[in-house]
């Protein structure tokens, strides 16, 4: 017990030393190197932390966008072998029924085509109107405005109202100056707020005023042509009450798997499928969020390795400048445990204030300024994901990485026998 006891004593004492030696060092040292070192944990940190927040905050963008402006929470649709919901009123009531749910839009989906520019065809020769496949969607749009955004994402003009009979908001992407690619699905040109353009269900057509632009980012929604439900139902000619799609909101602090469970526990699923974003989009959203992180992990590699390289120069040039007093410490009785311990927490403190701006910065300012001007990307607005357990797993790495290269260039000096140190051999 007694070896132990002073083994422990001893263990001890070097620590204190080391610690003390750590922080003679770091007031001693010049404020310039000093703060290169900060700086230079700080960019790495921020790094680590940014690239794969920003990269997978892409795609998570590109999963709230479809989810604010498609699917609401939950999203219902006709069962596999059915073209639509055949018991629309059945599945209002199940949903009217469920107290976690705020509120739905239902919606009547259709097929056709639009035709823009068949005013100067008719006058001139050779001149064909321009007609594209569209998808329509007959909507309330005081029910829409409850469970999604498109009416904020208006880009020209303004939202149905649910008196405008005669009204229709276009997608962005049906229109050349806001999708100019060569498409299989085209698009059309000169159609501005306010013009007329012809609708074609079937043998049905009608002509309607363009209301509005939106731009919701989402492929399969700014493909779309929006109109009262009504209209769209004269267009197919469907006198039914039923409806294609729903768009659910449920109460917030509830998970929508819970409430998707409750439905189906009510008898909604003898009627139509109901489904969570996530399995609206699959696993697609997922592999490219992973592929996305390999590529972060690829990117933050080689920045871990910059800061590899760098604190091993710094402990290094700092041990080298001191040999003689490494030395005269040595002869003194000073341990060599206690000097590479000096050396190494000196690299952690410099890591631990770059770390510590760095987060700082990410979750001060990045995080809040980007959540509430997200980053306008043209298929998403993307945010910056960075969680509590990525920046954990980080800062474990940074620190590793670290200790490793500090303690490699404090061992090369701090070995050296104290006449070698002393004379600067």
């Amino acid at each position: 017990m007694e070896a132990v006891r002073r083994s422990v004593s001893r263990l001890l004492a070097s620590v204190r030393v080391g610690r003390f030696l750590a922080w003679r060092y770091f007031t001693r040292i010049g404020f310039v190197q000093t703060a290169l070192t900060v700086f230079i944990m700080f960019l790495t940190f921020a790094n680590l932390l940014l690239a794969k927040g920003i990269l997978v905050g892409i795609v998570d963008g590109v999963f709230t966008t479809f989810q604010d402006v498609l699917t609401g929470d939950l999203y219902i649709t006709p069962r596999t072998d059915k073209d639509f919901i055949d018991q629309s009123e059945a599945v209002e009531a199940i949903l009217a029924a469920t107290p976690d749910v705020v509120a739905y839009s239902p919606r009547v989906i259709v097929k056709g085509t639009i035709e823009s520019g068949y005013q100067q065809a008719a006058v001139i020769a050779n001149d064909m109107p321009d007609v594209v496949g569209v998808e329509i969607a007959g909507i309330d749009p005081m029910a829409e405005a409850q469970v999604t955004s498109l009416s904020s994402r208006m880009v020209e003009g303004a939202f149905l109202t649910n008196l405008d009979h005669n009204g229709v908001v276009l997608g962005a992407r049906l229109l050349k100056r806001y999708f100019n690619i060569d498409s299989t699905q085209g698009t059309l040109e000169e159609v501005y707020v306010g013009d007329k353009i012809r609708l074609r269900v079937g043998n049905t057509v009608k002509e309607m005023t363009v209301r509005g632009v939106v731009r919701a980012k989402a492929d399969l929604v700014d493909r779309r042509v929006f109109i009262l439900a009504s209209e769209a139902r004269n267009l197919s000619g469907r006198v039914d009450p039923n409806y294609d799609e729903y768009a659910v909101l449920v109460r917030d602090g509830v998970p929508p798997e819970v409430v998707k469970t409750r439905l189906l526990a009510q008898g909604i699923g003898d009627y139509a499928r109901v489904r969570t974003p996530q399995d609206t989009v699959g696993d697609f959203i997922d592999q490219i969020k992973d592929t996305f992180t390999m590529l972060a992990n690829l990117i933050g590699s080689i920045a871990l390795g910059v800061a590899g390289i760098t604190v091993f120069i710094i402990i290094f040039i700092t041990a080298v400048t001191r040999q003689k007093f490494i030395g005269i410490l040595k002869a003194v009785g000073v341990s060599s445990g206690s000097i590479e311990l000096s050396l190494v927490l000196l690299s952690l403190l410099y890591a631990a204030i770059g770390m510590l701006l760095a987060a700082g910065l990410v979750f001060g300012i990045v995080v809040p300024y980007v959540t509430r001007n997200p980053i306008d990307f043209p298929f998403s607005e993307g945010i910056v994901s960075v969680s509590l357990g990525d920046t954990v797993s980080r800062g474990a790495l940074l620190i590793g990485i670290t200790l490793i290269a500090a303690l490699w260039a404090a061992r090369r000096i701090a070995r050296k026998r104290p006449l070698e140190a002393m004379l600067g051999r």
